[in-house]
């Protein structure tokens, strides 16, 4: 008589439950590291939005107090010394159709708006660029 009851081969020995675990942790770890891999480049490309960021409104901030006691001119060229190349300025959502901004309409203080893009590293939260800018407000003083 036959059994109707038999295990599967690698039910009933120690070799073949082992192999069964082992598939399972590769396929675990096939379905998680796309997951992961995606989250760290994401946090790579985020972190340099960051750091190219606070580099800009460093700049404008410099800008700024250069616009306070000269012309548009050299505040335009201390912020683009500033940048030292780490971004590239663009007029892509300038309010002023230049890619930095010396803002005199309010009488007492001097507004420098500094428009750039993100080129994104690795494309994953969208593909192309995104327009940034940074800005920076200085009272006007006495030399």
């Amino acid at each position: 008589m036959l059994s109707t009851d038999r295990k599967p081969f690698h039910q009933g020995t120690t070799r073949g439950r082992r192999r069964a675990r082992r598939g399972t942790a590769l396929l675990e770890l096939a379905l998680v590291m796309p997951i992961l891999a995606a989250l760290l480049l994401g946090v790579l490309d985020f972190g340099r939005i960051y750091a190219e960021q606070l580099t800009v409104t460093a700049a404008a901030r410099e800008g700024a107090r250069a616009a306070m006691h000269s012309d548009d001119t050299t505040a335009r060229n201390v912020v683009i010394s500033e940048l030292n190349g780490a971004v590239t300025p663009n007029s892509t959502g300038s309010l002023c159709g230049v890619p930095i901004c010396v803002d005199h309409t309010v009488p007492t203080q001097v507004k420098v708006t500094v428009n750039y893009t993100h080129s994104f590293l690795f494309g994953l939260i969208r593909n192309g660029d995104l327009a940034l800018a940074a800005s920076a407000t200085m009272p006007y003083t006495a030399p």
